[in-house]
């Protein structure tokens, strides 16, 4: 799939905000802090993508919300 494609696949940081917020991670985590879990990770997902090399990456809502999730070295789990 052409990159171009596929970036646009990636949701709004709202719409996965929306999601965190119906499963209660709005209520337990500061909003600031779930804002950039999710930006970090969908600039993951935009790296990839943009490299023509690699597979084709997972650009749906529930990769978006798995991710998020998961422990990272460089942010709080959510």
């Amino acid at each position: 799939m052409d990159p171009k494609a596929s970036l646009r696949q990636l949701p709004q940081v709202e719409r996965v905000l929306a999601h965190l917020d119906a499963e209660g991670y709005l209520l337990r985590y500061p909003r600031a802090l779930v804002v950039a879990c999710v930006r970090e990770v969908l600039e993951k997902k935009r790296q990839i993508l943009m490299r023509e090399d690699l597979p084709t990456v997972d650009v749906s809502i529930e990769a978006i919300l798995r991710e998020a999730r998961a422990p990272s070295s460089a942010r709080p789990v959510l």
